[in-house]
């Protein structure tokens, strides 16, 4: 039933209907879902679903207290240590004068060489929590990766978000600007059908030219045999086409 009203839609495009049309559906291009490696509630959440966003642009944020508390914590023994580091330079710099000037003992100067070394390996270690800190606070701000649209959005404010290596999904962002048509060809279409061909596709009452991106090496269905094929084309600004809606792929 989908394939004969799809090929019905491209009928009232072209006039002509030929074998090598076939049904097609619409995904997206690119679909990023967005979480956070924190634990915490969230604070706010910026976008809806349907929502243009800029790459780089916040779309959720977690509750900061406990990460700018410990930032804030860093930054002060930070603030503690380094002064003691700065006097173990002055102290060395000064033994190793007087160890020139065989005024002082290889002893008194090794004394001082492993007192700057502590000293030097206490500011490490604060300066990397420093650095640890300042990330933890950025975790808790969920930025877009790319130039795209919001097509999910699985949280509200206050919602607790548990924080592991698999981060549970916030929002969910797609490329904007082109779709993908995803189809499964005959064994006899794959001698017309390679990689980099042009080809035409009609989705959402419109017409687009695009290129097939993508021949699947291994079948997809075998009863009939087919092999899956992506086609990518652009989609002019103020159209918005959705994930799932039905296509055709006009093949050579």
């Amino acid at each position: 039933m989908l394939r004969i009203s799809l090929l019905a839609i491209l009928t009232l495009f072209t006039g002509v209907l030929h074998a090598a049309d076939v049904a097609a559906r619409l995904e997206w291009t690119k679909r990023v879902p967005l979480g956070s490696c924190a634990s915490a509630l969230v604070e706010s959440v910026h976008v809806d679903v349907g929502d243009r966003v800029q790459v780089g642009q916040i779309v959720a944020e977690l509750d900061p207290a406990p990460a700018i508390a410990r930032l804030e914590r860093a930054q002060a023994i930070l603030a503690r240590v380094r002064p003691e580091f700065e006097e173990r330079t002055i102290e060395l710099d000064h033994a190793e004068e007087l160890f020139e000037r065989t005024v002082l003992s290889e002893v008194e100067l090794r004394r001082a060489e492993i007192r700057h070394a502590v000293a030097a390996a206490t500011v490490a270690e604060a300066e990397a929590d420093l650095k640890s800190a300042e990330a933890g606070v950025e975790c808790r701000k969920v930025r877009s990766p790319l130039d795209g649209v919001v097509v999910a959005r699985a949280v509200e404010r206050g919602q607790p978000v548990v924080g592991s290596e698999r981060a549970p999904t916030l929002v969910v962002v797609a490329a904007a600007g082109q779709m993908d048509a995803v189809t499964d060809v005959s064994v006899d279409a794959l001698s017309t059908v390679k990689r980099g061909t042009h080809v035409v596709v009609y989705a959402g009452a419109e017409r687009y030219h695009g290129r097939v991106v993508f021949v699947g090496l291994e079948p997809s269905s075998m009863e009939p045999l087919g092999y899956p094929v992506r086609v990518r084309f652009a989609t002019p600004e103020g159209q918005q086409l959705r994930a799932g809606m039905p296509a055709v792929i006009e093949l050579p």
